[in-house]
């Protein structure tokens, strides 16, 4: 076996090595990365069997390696986290033999399956339908499936608990210099903290955009990050974030989701009925709250300002930006024509969009490509 994968790598190296890019025209160049795409998928299928069998066979004691991941890491040269992340696929895809098959055919990448694994391996019944048109949609639809199965078969509260519990903040500096910072905990916390922060950064993009300076919204977001802790404290009034929570109706009145339902914080994700419940005090909390009607049922009343129907409804419908090569949180809403051509404040004209689209859309003379329309 060892032998024929060696021979099979020295071919593609033999394949890729003379290769030039260049001669290929944007289309050709869209297939071939697809096609190596579908070769990383296989590998991927192939890695997670075996990284089990290096658990397994407790290889790693022998070497001296604290664990099996840290033995990964050193043979991959990937950190020990991202072992761990990938042995934790494994035994996941292990009990999964049709989310292994899609992967292991090419048809599902690595992202896709991890974040259907996550979701299978608790809600076992809901593989085969999470796989259904997962290899033709995009990563951010597939993920938000799985996370919506997950919610809705487990006990959510509990789930909630350990998030809780399990709550970090970890900063190190890496090997280039460079300051990094990682932090987890509830998805109530981090809808919270992600709000204020994302009000900061439409602050510092307006900013920079008046000056000229065109930068990443990642940028403009760390620096909304500093401009944070350097105002935080000092006697102020605690500032209060705005939430805004989609919530089904029947899963509010019976306390808690079922298949189909949704109780979702705004770019963050499922949180537990109880948690919305417990938000409603909060005079900074926008509730959706729907009865089975669709959301661009809501019309506007002919005013020059945006209702707040209007707008709370294509923030539910488009929580993300509606780009397709863009995922980022929805921070404005956008015209698709435009009010000084005579477009109305509805929905069926409006679209979720984040900072960075939207100048582009406005100053820039990039044309709008919304998701599924």
């Amino acid at each position: 076996m060892r032998r024929e994968l060696r021979s099979q790598r020295q071919a593609l190296e033999g394949l890729l090595a003379d290769f030039e890019p260049g001669v290929l025209d944007g289309l050709d160049a869209v297939a071939v990365v697809k096609e190596l795409a579908k070769i990383k998928s296989v590998c991927a299928a192939a890695e997670a069997r075996v990284v089990r069998r290096i658990e397994q066979s407790n290889v790693w004691r022998a070497k001296g390696h604290k664990s099996a991941a840290h033995l990964v890491a050193s043979v991959t040269g990937t950190s020990v986290g991202s072992a761990t992340t990938v042995m934790q696929t494994a035994e996941q895809l292990a009990d999964l033999p049709a989310t292994t098959k899609e992967l292991a055919s090419g048809r599902l990448s690595e992202a896709k399956a991890r974040e259907i694994a996550a979701a299978a391996i608790e809600v076992p019944e809901m593989e085969r339908t999470l796989l259904l048109g997962a290899p033709d949609e995009s990563f951010a639809a597939t993920r938000d499936r799985a996370r919506r199965a997950k919610a809705a078969g487990t006990d959510q509260l509990e789930r909630h608990r350990r998030a809780h519990a399990a709550r970090s903040l970890r900063s190190w500096t890496d090997a280039e210099g460079i300051w990094q910072l990682h932090a987890s905990g509830t998805p109530t916390d981090g809808a919270r903290i992600m709000s204020r922060l994302n009000a900061e950064t439409e602050t510092v993009f307006k900013e920079a955009r008046t000056a000229g300076a065109r930068e990443s919204t990642d940028a403009y977001r760390f620096d909304a990050l500093v401009r944070l802790a350097e105002t935080a404290g000092d006697g102020r009034e605690r500032v209060r974030a705005h939430v805004f929570v989609n919530v089904d109706a029947a899963a509010l009145t019976r306390g808690h989701t079922e298949p189909g339902e949704r109780c979702e914080i705004k770019g963050v994700g499922p949180v537990p009925v109880a948690t919305a419940r417990a938000l409603m005090g909060d005079a900074l909390l926008t509730i959706l709250v729907k009865r089975g009607v669709d959301v661009t049922t809501v019309a506007h009343d002919g005013t020059k300002t945006m209702p707040a129907s209007v707008r709370r409804a294509v923030l539910a419908r488009d929580p993300d930006c509606v780009v397709d090569t863009c995922a980022a949180p929805t921070t404005e809403i956008h015209h698709v024509e435009w009010r000084s051509d005579g477009g109305e404040h509805s929905v069926h004209n409006c679209r979720g969009v984040c900072d960075w689209c939207h100048d582009l859309v406005h100053y820039h003379g990039y044309t709008l490509e919304p998701n599924g329309d």
